[in-house]
């Protein structure tokens, strides 16, 4: 599904070089079309500046509102199904 201007999403890979860990939220800033589908997504630091602006490729993001299908492509659902237990036990 395509991404729009200021979705919110989450990184599925890390970019060590440019300081982005895997799980990282972003906001899509700009949508590119041509020669392919591609996202220019902005990343900000705990105090809202800048922190880098990426173009990334669809298969890269994943919607956060989509963010437990995203928690099993970056963990195993075992290990998700046991945080959501520990979680309604507390």
């Amino acid at each position: 599904m395509k991404l729009d201007i200021n979705d919110t999403v989450i990184v599925l890979n890390n970019h060590l070089k440019e300081g982005i860990l895997k799980g990282e939220l972003g906001a899509v800033v700009e949508v590119y079309t041509e020669p392919h589908e591609a996202y220019e997504v902005e990343f900000v630091d705990k105090e809202g500046k800048p922190k880098a602006t990426l173009v990334l490729q669809r298969n890269e993001l994943c919607r956060y509102m989509e963010y437990l299908w995203c928690l099993g492509k970056l963990f195993s659902w075992e290990g998700i199904c046991m945080m959501l237990r520990l979680v309604y036990t507390i």
